[in-house]
């Protein structure tokens, strides 16, 4: 690589771990070679921030999982004035590469600087086998940091027998005693605690975008909701071909493999529309479609991140939701949009399909009795605004419903007027009040009500509606 590239920039959709986002910001790659076959990459990185290798290690643990990469190596340069900050255990495990039995040798020890020139203080002996690896040590060093590096290791009490190895458990207690105890859950308990694979066994790892999904990737795990199944059984051969689509939003993939009977049952009786998977398996052209499908190894329950309102405040209300029953214009079902809209902090929703009225059982439904939609962080259901987009056809005086011509602006002035009536027939039924609001700018500016005397006497049920 002849010239420097911002780590961020070549891998421009990869979100770094919170601990990395700043030493990476400033890394730039300077060295790369990639292994398309075996999907193997290793880079060289320079930062003027010291970045550990625990931190590396698990910067190529999330490159390899972001990128499905089987393996990464990562290997850090930096300015003279971080060596330093060099962590002790970092340095250890250079020893340790060169000999591992100084492992135990440099436990306890302690580790000076004095600009370039490095002590190595012994608790114990074992002086000889350290100094065999200093030569590399200081190799390796100067490589990392770009300056000449002195080592001198001096060795503690010299102990044998008995003493040494009671020397050796002591420091081996101290330094137990001094780590911080572990969060993990043992693996008998993480085991019960594990989702159960229908199919192959259960595995770990972060899924892929299916809009990232290249067949050179090979091996991948995906997690998306079933939208689609197309299973076929092959009665002949007692075998079924598994397939179904699934989506994660932001691009799908088939699934498809060849089971027998017995293996493929407990597929068809799970996969269905709808349900969300986590789906590890091999990239492939299926030889039938000439298609990219995706051969699954393992199959376990799945979870998409469900969306949110995050609106502050007052939150808004629908007024114009069509559902199913809106012909050719909508497929949104019923009871799911109020239950979301409830789940969002909506207070209420308007229905208004086209031209009928035959959903509003249903909303009905979702907001009474036994599981109705409560508005979140409260009790209170949700309120259905129920409503339609009525059609208007003037087949008897052939008059225009609206004559004139005005462009007004949105903050004109304009009157809003409602009647109250004693019924709903026009031949029948009569005005028994009016009431109007005067708008300008945007603003309330006059208010007039008034009642009209129907001649007749009014019945309760108008009493009460109006």
């Amino acid at each position: 690589m002849k010239e420097k590239i911002q780590f961020l920039n070549m891998f421009s959709d990869f979100e770094p771990p919170e601990p990395l986002k700043s030493a990476l910001s400033q890394a730039a790659i300077t060295a790369a070679d990639i292994d398309p076959q075996t999907r193997k990459i290793c880079i060289v990185l320079e930062s003027p921030e010291y970045i550990t290798q625990a931190d590396l290690d698990l910067l190529a643990k999330e490159l390899c999982s972001a990128y499905g990469l089987n393996n990464a190596l990562l290997y850090a340069k930096h300015p003279a004035d971080q060596l330093e900050k060099m962590p002790h255990l970092d340095l250890m495990q250079i020893f340790v590469r060169n000999n591992s039995m100084t492992r135990g040798l440099l436990v306890g020890a302690k580790w000076e600087w004095n600009g370039t020139a490095l002590t190595v203080h012994l608790t114990g002996n074992g002086k000889n086998i350290v100094d065999e690896c200093v030569p590399s040590v200081c190799a390796a060093l100067r490589d990392r940091f770009g300056v000449p590096v002195t080592i001198e290791v001096v060795a503690g009490q010299t102990l044998e027998g008995q003493e040494l190895f009671d020397a050796l458990e002591r420091m081996r207690q101290d330094t137990i005693s001094t780590m911080p105890k572990p969060t993990f859950t043992k693996k008998e308990e993480a085991a019960q605690k594990a989702p159960d694979a229908y199919y192959g066994r259960a595995f770990r790892g972060e899924p892929v975008p299916m809009k990232d999904i290249d067949l050179d990737m090979g091996g991948v795990i995906v997690e998306g909701r079933v939208f689609a199944v197309d299973h076929k059984e092959l009665k002949k051969r007692n075998a079924w071909v598994v397939c179904f689509d699934m989506t994660d939003n932001t691009g799908s993939i088939r699934v498809k493999r060849f089971m027998e009977s017995k293996e493929a049952q407990p597929l068809i009786d799970t996969v269905k529309e709808g349900v969300v998977l986590r789906v590890q398996g091999k990239l492939t052209v299926d030889k039938f479609d000439n298609e990219m499908v995706l051969s699954p190894f393992a199959m376990m329950p799945g979870v998409l991140p469900k969306r949110e309102d995050t609106a502050e405040g007052m939150k808004r209300v629908e007024l114009h939701l069509h559902t199913a029953m809106s012909n050719m214009d909508a497929l949104t079902d019923t009871k799911a949009a109020v239950k979301q809209a409830a789940a969002w902090g909506h207070r209420a929703v308007a229905i208004t399909d086209h031209g009928c009225a035959h959903t509003f059982p249903d909303a009905m439904h979702a907001v009474e009795g036994k599981g109705a939609a409560k508005i979140a962080g409260t009790e209170e259901p949700i309120k259905v605004l129920y409503g339609c987009e009525a059609y208007f056809v003037n087949d008897v005086d052939g008059r225009q419903v609206i004559s004139g011509k005005q462009d007004l602006p949105i903050d004109g002035e304009f009157v809003a007027f409602d009647l109250e009536t004693t019924g709903l027939s026009s031949e029948n039924d009569t005005i028994i009040e009016i009431g109007a609001v005067l708008f300008s700018g945007g603003k309330e500016q006059k208010r007039f009500q008034t009642f009209v005397d129907p001649k007749r006497r009014l019945s309760p049920e108008i009493v009460s509606l109006t």
